[in-house]
């Protein structure tokens, strides 16, 4: 039984596959033998319009965006017209252009190297353009931050915060740095009314970015007089500590007990947890993901009727995220109700066993004995079984991590694509990470270059012996360069080594890597090469 199979009717259908699922019973909210057993919970959608202040702010970034875009058009990298790219597309275009990067010899690399930095800036800058719209001026500044921090060792970093158009962009921040993003007050209004009508409401706050959280809390505080936490995940990230587990479980003990009104939560709060008494839900943004959108709204209406309000800003990425959460329930809907017509029935080698249905006095006499015996939930499980529960996780995340590995086969798919599919499938980033970990511990996966995850048939192998009539090197990695290495030949000669010449697992070549490989000394032009036939030695 699940609230959220998910909207891919493929997935679906393997699931049913391997469990030997021969029928499915679906069952909406208003159907008449669910509706007596649920509590409703009211959806509503507010929306609102950006001010003139934030749409000027949006110009520019958009301005500085479509410079590139236009760029990456003209040379090929993408075929989209620069209006209709998503993010999706640039993610694909990044993936052709580093496969083009592995195929190409080092002389014409150079516009390759040049386009991957301009998708990545263009990646950095759709999600500038998300910030300000959806979350407002404060969460934009704080990433901004980060990006002139990490400027000097990410170049697409450097080319946006060298950009004429960004110094207009800071100082505009600058001035309107105290106008508020117009989702704020309406979110206070929410909460009030609730409040007001009903003072021992508790109310759960969500928002995707933890720089929004912090802000939310303090907005909150300040305007409402409610007692509110923010509650995130246990990683610690660039001067923002996460919650020890100690520190959440006492943050939900006082929520649960009426010491604080409300939670301000990341996506930790969407699953796992048993709140039961959430009289509002409120979103502070729209998400794409039909389960995150199911497993939010599905925090209220536990005890008694809920209310679940999404709060999206028009004319932004607040709107095609809305369309998009509904597009897909209304599709897992749809999936799920009618694909009895293609499960294929079971083999059975014996007669099929009649149906045996409990009575009416079962029944009865089942609901009677559960009233009797029900408790409230603990919302801490013990350690043991927490421990048991995430190695859970880990196994079904390993079988879907590694199918979607066997389906790239050797070109492999980037690990970055590979956590954003995982968090799209419900997938905890913490739960994906082990996952892989497990997966190349097994043996099961390899990594080709620093970040592409490929299956393990595909992962070059390190030979043992050593073939007969080949001379045999120790061989020194002494500097990385883009496209080629130096490297010094039995403490002697140095020379250039470059992927073409390499046959071998590229993540050993790595500065001060040293190896004994069979291969050949050659020049090209006045420059000394060594190519690696076969890597036959790594010191332990």
């Amino acid at each position: 039984m699940t609230a959220s199979p998910g909207a891919d009717k493929k997935k679906i259908g393997e699931i049913c596959q391997a469990l030997f699922i021969e029928r499915m019973e679906y069952r909406a909210e208003e159907d008449p033998d669910v509706a007596p057993y649920i509590n409703p919970v009211k959806v509503e959608w507010k929306y609102i319009d950006l001010p003139s202040e934030y749409r000027e702010l949006g110009r520019i970034i958009r301005s500085m965006l479509n410079d590139r875009l236009n760029w990456l058009n003209r040379i090929g990298a993408i075929h989209t017209k620069p209006e209709y790219v998503t993010r999706r597309h640039l993610l694909e275009a990044g993936e052709e252009l580093r496969y083009r990067l592995e195929e190409t010899i080092e002389e014409e690399r150079g516009p390759i190297y040049s386009a991957i930095v301009t998708q990545s800036a263009s990646l950095t800058l759709f999600h500038a353009l998300e910030l300000l719209e959806t979350q407002g001026i404060p969460t934009l500044l704080s990433f901004l931050q980060r990006v002139e921090q990490e400027s000097e060792e990410k170049r697409s970093y450097k080319t946006i915060i060298n950009d004429p158009q960004y110094l207009e962009l800071k100082r505009l921040l600058g001035e309107n740095l105290k106008l508020e993003h117009p989702k704020m007050p309406l979110l206070r209004q929410v909460v009030q009314i609730q409040v007001k009508k009903h003072p021992n409401s508790k109310v759960l706050v969500f928002t995707q970015y933890r720089d929004t959280a912090s802000h939310l809390v303090s907005q909150l505080k300040e305007n409402t007089g409610l007692v509110v936490e923010r509650f995130v995940g246990q990683a610690s990230k660039l001067d923002d500590p996460g919650l020890s587990q100690d520190e959440q479980a006492e943050i939900l003990r006082n929520f649960r007990d009426g010491e604080t009104n409300a939670l301000v939560a990341t996506c930790i709060a969407e699953e796992g947890l048993d709140i039961p008494s959430v009289d509002l839900v409120v979103f502070y943004e729209p998400i794409p993901s039909e389960i995150r959108y199911i497993q939010r709204k599905g925090r209220t209406g536990r005890k008694t009727a809920g209310k679940a309000v999404i709060l999206a800003a028009n004319n932004t990425f607040d709107i095609a995220y809305l369309y998009a959460s509904r597009r897909r329930v209304e599709r897992m809907r749809k999936i799920t109700s009618t694909l009895n017509r293609e499960l294929n029935p079971l083999i059975r080698l014996g007669a099929k066993p009649e149906p045996n249905p409990m009575t009416i006095e079962e029944l009865r006499d089942l609901e009677k004995r559960a009233r009797i015996v029900a408790v409230e939930p603990k919302l801490i499980k013990p350690e043991e079984e927490k421990v048991k529960e995430f190695l859970r996780e880990v196994d079904k995340a390993s079988r879907y991590l590694w199918m979607k590995a066997m389906k790239a086969g050797s070109r492999g798919v980037l690990m970055e694509d590979l956590m954003e599919d995982a968090v799209e499938e419900g997938i905890t980033p913490a739960t994906a990470k082990a996952a892989i970990q497990r997966l190349e511990e097994t043996g099961q996966i390899g990594k080709v270059g620093w970040d592409r995850i490929v299956p393990a048939a595909s992962v070059p192998t390190v030979e043992k012996t050593v073939a007969a009539g080949r001379d045999e090197y120790e061989v020194m990695v002494e500097k990385i360069y883009p496209g080629s290495a130096v490297v010094l030949i039995n403490d002697k000669w140095r020379a250039r080594m470059t992927p073409q010449d390499f046959e071998g697992p590229t993540g050993m070549i790595k500065k001060d890597a040293r190896f004994r490989a069979v291969g050949t000394l050659y020049r090209d032009g006045n420059t000394l090469c060594f190519r690696v036939r076969q890597v036959t030695r790594i010191p332990s």
